[in-house]
Formats: structure tokens, sequence, C-alpha cells
């Protein structure tokens, strides 16, 4: 725990909140985008991809975009794949806030 929050603390806290606001807009634009494809019967966006960018901090946006667009809804292999994700996120980020304190 120590070694992240010392990589952590290396970036300001305005690059991290533009860290997560790009990769939540790209996110975003790739569920939208691959929905229209799906839609146009084009070449899609592999879901390993979508999977990439929700796993990188895209997800609130990734969510979003899927009932947004009533994009990947139905298909529920996806949606728990989504749903680890979002489990994991959420764990870390809870023992990452826990032990914040004890951080030096």
């Amino acid at each position: 725990m120590h070694e992240l929050y010392a990589f952590l603390s290396q970036f300001s806290m305005m690059q991290i909140i533009a860290y997560f606001g790009v990769i939540n807009l790209l996110a975003f634009l790739a569920f939208r985008l691959d929905k229209r494809f799906a839609e146009e019967q084009g070449q899609r966006i592999p879901e390993n991809t979508l999977f990439l960018l929700s796993l990188a901090g895209g997800s609130p946006a990734a969510i979003a975009a899927m009932q947004i667009f009533r994009h990947k809804t139905r298909k529920s292999s996806f949606k728990f794949v989504m749903g680890l994700i979002v489990a994991v996120q959420l764990a870390a980020l809870i023992g990452f806030v826990l032990f914040l304190p004890f951080a030096p």
C-alpha cells in the first residue's frame, strides 16, 4: 500500500482528475461508437477494449453509456464482467481510503 501511495503522491490532484476525466470521456465515446457500428453492422470495437477502458477508470462513463445508448445491456456475460470490474474498483477505493491515514 505504501508503494501505491508513493506512486500516486507524485501526481497533483488536477492531474488525477484530468486522467479520470479523459479516460471516462474515451470510455463513453467508445461505447457510443460501438453502438453506432452495431447499428450500421460495421466493424465493432472489441469487448476487451471496452473492458480495458472501464478497468482503467472509465467504468462510471461506461455504465452511463450502456444505459443511455441501451448498449450491451442484454448480454449477461458482458454485464457480469462489468460488475466484476466495478466491484474490484470499489474494493480498491475502499481499501485505499481506509489505509490512507497510515501511509507515510
